[in-house]
C-alpha cells in the first residue's frame, strides 16, 4: 500500500528516485504473488493428519501437494527475476543491500520448496501408495565397528502398504548365514565391493557385509545375501543402530527385558544394548540373544500399533540421528534423489575439491569399540595461485577399555591367536583425493595398502591398540586443485559410541577473504583459517577463497 501511494507516483518520474521506487514496487508485487502461491501450496497439507490413531498416512494428500509446490518454486524464481530486472547501478547501497538479503532468502526458500516437491512425489511411492513396498532392516551396534553402519546382529523386514506398515519378519544374523549356499553369495553389479572386501568373507558371513562406508552398496549386498538365503527380494534396505532403537522408545514406551527386573526407557536402553546386556546376562548365552531380540522386536511391533508421530516429533527425535548416520534408508526403485537430499541414504559423497573420511572396522571380534575414541587433526597448506595442496592427516585411536572386570566376550578376542584383554585391532581406511607421500604408525614408517574406491584413493592398514594406550596413524598427502578456485573441504565422519575431536586448519600462501568463509566456527587470520575442533562424528564442510586468487604462470592463466 505504501509503495502505491501518491508519493511513489511522483517519485516514479523523478530521475534517481524512480529507480528506488521501481525496486520497491517490484519487491511488493513479487511478495504478493509469492504469498498467493504459498497459500495454494500449503492447502493440500491441511488434509494430511500425521497424528492419527490406528490409521495409515494419507499418501494421496501428500502426492497432491507436488504440483502446487512446483508452482510456488516457479513464483519464487519469478520474484528473483523481477527484483534483478529492477535493480541497476542507480539503486542506493542501502536498498541494494536489502535486495541482496531478500534474494538470498528467496534462494533458500526455493531450495526448501524444491525439496518439499521432490518429497511429495517420492514419499508416497516409498511408503507403498501404488504397490506394497518391503524393506530389509539391519539392526546394528557400533560397539563392534563395521565401518559406518555397524555390526548387524539382527535383521527385520518391514512392509509398507499405502501408508501403513507392519513387521513381516524378524531374525538373527546367524539365521541368514545358516541358509546361505555353501559357496556363499555371487554378488551382482557389486564388482568394486567384491574386489576390495572379498577377503573379509563378505560373501559368506552376513555380519561382515557392512564393511563398506557406502550404505547403498551395503544395502544391495545385504539384500542379495538375504535373497540367496531364501528370502523374498526386497525393494530397499534400512539400517537402525542402538541409538535409533533407544530413540524409538520415545514413541513406544518402556520395554521390560525378559527374565530380568530391567525396564528400558529412552535414556537407559542404549547403555543396556551396548554394554549392560553382556554384564547382566551371560554374555555368550542364548538367553542374552533371546532377550536382545525380544527388545528390538517389541519396539518395532509397538511402533506398528502406536499413533503415527507428528512431523515435529519425528524431526526432534530422529533429525539429529539422520544427520549423524545412525539411521539410513535406500530404495532400489525410485526416491533416491530425495533420500540423498535429506541425508538418509548414507551415500559416499562425490569429491568436490578436498575430501576426508576415515572408516574403521573391528578386526578382533569383540565389543571394545564403545571404549575407543577417534581424534583427527587435518592440516592443509594451500597455494591458491597454483592450486597445489600438501596435507597432513593425523588419526589417533584412544583405547580406554579396561583389561579386566568385564566378560571376555566384550574385552577379549575371537581371533585364533590370543591377544591381551582390553586390546583391539582396528582396520583403518582413509579416503582422500590426494596422493600418499608417506605414512607413520606410532612414529615408525609404515607401508599402507592403496586402493581406488568411489573415485578416490583409499589408504588402509591395521592399527593395534592395547588397553589404556593409543595408536597414532599419520599420512602425508599432496595433490592439486584448480588454480585460482576457492578451497572446499567435505568431511564425512563415521558414527561411533564415543565421539572424538576433529580439528581443521588451512594455511594459505595468499591472504584469505574473510567474507568467503563457510564452516563450523572457522576464523580466518590473514592467511590462516582455524576451525574450532568439534565432535568427530559430525559432518564438516569448509570453504574459503583467497583475496587475490590469480594464477601464478601464463600457462596456467
Amino acid at each position: 500500500e505504501r509503495s502505491g501511494g501518491l508519493w511513489s507516483d511522483v517519485g516514479s518520474v523523478v530521475p534517481g528516485l524512480a529507480q528506488q521506487v521501481a525496486v520497491m514496487r517490484a519487491g511488493t508485487t513479487a511478495a504478493e504473488e509469492v504469498a498467493a502461491a504459498a497459500v495454494e501450496a500449503v492447502r493440500p497439507a491441511e488434509s494430511i493428519d500425521l497424528d492419527v490413531d490406528g490409521q495409515a498416512l494419507d499418501l494421496a494428500a501428500i502426492a497432491a501437494a507436488a504440483d502446487p509446490l512446483d508452482r510456488l518454486v516457479a513464483q519464487l524464481a519469478s520474484a528473483r527475476a523481477r527484483l534483478d530486472d529492477a535493480t541497476d547501478t542507480w539503486v542506493l547501497p542501502a536498498l541494494r543491500s536489502r535486495v541482496a538479503r531478500v534474494d538470498s532468502a528467496l534462494v533458500e526458500a526455493m531450495d526448501a520448496v524444491e525439496l518439499a516437491a521432490t518429497g511429495a512425489r517420492a514419499v508416497p511411492d516409498l511408503l507403498g501408495h501404488d504397490a506394497p513396498r518391503r524393506y530389509l532392516v539391519l539392526l546394528t551396534t557400533h560397539a563392534e565397528a563395521r565401518s559406518f553402519t555397524g555390526f548387524p546382529g539382527n535383521y527385520a523386514v518391514l512392509r509398507f502398504d499405502d501408508g501403513d506398515f507392519s513387521l513381516e519378519e524378524f531374525g538373527r544374523s546367524g539365521d541368514i548365514n545358516e541358509r546361505l549356499p555353501d559357496s556363499g553369495v555371487e554378488f551382482v553389479d557389486l564388482d568394486e565391493y567384491v574386489e576390495h572386501y572379498a577377503e573379509f568373507g563378505v560373501a559368506e558371513d552376513w555380519r561382515n557385509v557392512p564393511i563398506s562406508p557406502d550404505f547403498p552398496t551395503v544395502a544391495r549386498a545385504a539384500s542379495q545375501m538375504y535373497a540367496a538365503g531364501g528370502g523374498t527380494p526386497v525393494d530397499g534396505a534400512m539400517s537402525m543402530d542402538t541409538t535409533v532403537l533407544a530413540a524409538l522408545l520415545t514413541f513406544t514406551g518402556r520395554i521390560e527385558v525378559p527374565d530380568t527386573d530391567v525396564e528400558l526407557g529412552r535414556r537407559t536402553a542404549e547403555q543396556f544394548l551396548l554394554l549392560d546386556q553382556y554384564v547382566d546376562l551371560e554374555a555368550d548365552s542364548d538367553d542374552r540373544v533371546d532377550a536382545l531380540e525380544t527388545v528390538a522386536k517389541t519396539a518395532l511391533e509397538r511402533l506398528e500399533r502406536s499413533d503415527i508421530p507428528g512431523i515435529g516429533d519425528l524431526r526432534r527425535v530422529l533429525g539429529p540421528l539422520i544427520a549423524d548416520r545412525h539411521l539410513q534408508f535406500v530404495s532400489f526403485d525410485g526416491g533416491s534423489d530425495f533420500l540423498d537430499a535429506v541425508d538418509l541414504s548414507g551415500r559416499v559423497a562425490p569429491v568436490d575439491g578436498d575430501y576426508l573420511s576415515i572408516s574403521t572396522t573391528n578386526a578382533s571380534g569383540n565389543k571394545l569399540d564403545q571404549f575407543v575414541r577417534q581424534d583427527v587433526d587435518y592440516r592443509v597448506d594451500w597455494d591458491p595461485r597454483s592450486g597445489r595442496i600438501s596435507a597432513t592427516a593425523t588419526i589417533t585411536l584412544v583405547n580406554d577399555a579396561p583389561d579386566g572386570g568385564l566378560p571376555d566376550y566384550v574385552i577379549g578376542s575371537s581371533l585364533p591367536t590370543p591377544q591381551p584383554l582390553g586390546s583391539t585391532r582396528t582396520y583403518v581406511s582413509v579416503y582422500t583425493p590426494w596422493r600418499l607421500v608417506s605414512a607413520t604408525l606410532d612414529g615408525e614408517r609404515v607401508g599402507l595398502r592403496s586402493d581406488v574406491e568411489f573415485d578416490r584413493s583409499a589408504y588402509r592398514t591395521m592399527v593395534p591398540v592395547g588397553s589404556g594406550e593409543r595408536g597414532v596413524l599419520t599420512l602425508e598427502l599432496e595433490g592439486s586443485l584448480v588454480a585460482g578456485e576457492p578451497y572446499h573441504l567435505l568431511v564425512q565422519p563415521q558414527p561411533s559410541v564415543r565421539p572424538g575431536i576433529f580439528g581443521v586448519q588451512i594455511a594459505s600462501t595468499e591472504p584469505l577473504d574473510a567474507r568467503s568463509v563457510v564452516g563450523p566456527a572457522c576464523v580466518p587470520e590473514r592467511a590462516l583459517l582455524r576451525c574450532e575442533p568439534g565432535p568427530s562424528t559430525t559432518p564438516i564442510e569448509v570453504q574459503v577463497a583467497a583475496e587475490n586468487p590469480g594464477v601464478s604462470t601464463p600457462e596456467e592463466k
